[in-house]
């Protein structure tokens, strides 16, 4: 669960689930049963269930040139010339 603040209150007793496995509408993007979230400190994503597969693919793909990018931006001191060589995604 990611909230806008931290609270050490508890919501027992507080809240009550009115629905469960429903889809949802959460900052303009739907989430139903079955997506996937990813978050961090940094934001939050929805990856639809149907596309999971997909993103990962494309994900393995980017971790791929990243790593072959690594050490010519430590050897170089420049993503721009690691970038030169592999591109941007």
């Amino acid at each position: 669960m990611f909230a806008r603040r931290v609270s050490p209150a508890t919501s027992v007793g507080r809240m009550v689930s009115v629905a469960m496995q429903t889809p949802v509408r959460c900052a303009d993007v739907m989430v139903t049963p079955g997506d996937y979230i990813v978050g961090d400190a940094d934001g939050v994503v929805v990856v639809p269930q149907e596309a999971a597969a997909r993103v990962v693919a494309v994900l393995a793909q980017y971790n791929d040139k990243e790593s072959k990018m690594i050490p010519i931006i430590e050897r170089e001191k420049s993503m721009l010339k690691a970038l030169a060589i592999y591109g941007r995604y």
